[in-house]
């Protein structure tokens, strides 16, 4: 199937995404294009499904770049860590937090009424 014959993938509905902790989304379902609202794990999935070997292939693949071109960086960088062997996408940062002991709880009272 050559480039001219591939359909990029339906962008997700339109909304806000909430990528808190307790989230059904992830940083990678936040838009990678903007201008078109292609989310990252889309630009990732293309990459890994059809293997475009330039970046302008990509960017056909899946309409991000063609508007304002912020994103032609970030796309850049996805087909570079493919092609390389590396992890792709967002990366949660590791938080070390200190070892600090827990207190004991103390059984809490609750004040009589009378």
């Amino acid at each position: 199937m050559d480039a001219q014959s591939r359909k990029p993938p339906d962008p997700p509905p339109p909304g806000p995404l909430d990528v808190g902790a307790h989230s059904q989304y992830s940083p990678q379902d936040l838009p990678h294009c903007f201008c078109f609202n292609v989310p990252e794990i889309e630009v990732i999935d293309t990459i890994k499904r059809h293997m475009p070997t330039t970046l302008a292939e990509l960017l056909d693949l899946t309409q991000a770049g063609h508007g304002c071109g912020s994103c032609r960086h970030g796309s850049q960088d996805l087909l570079n860590q493919y092609w390389a062997g590396k992890p792709m996408g967002y990366k949660m940062p590791e938080i070390k937090l200190p070892n600090v002991p827990s207190a004991p709880q103390a059984p809490m009272e609750i004040p009589n009424p009378d």
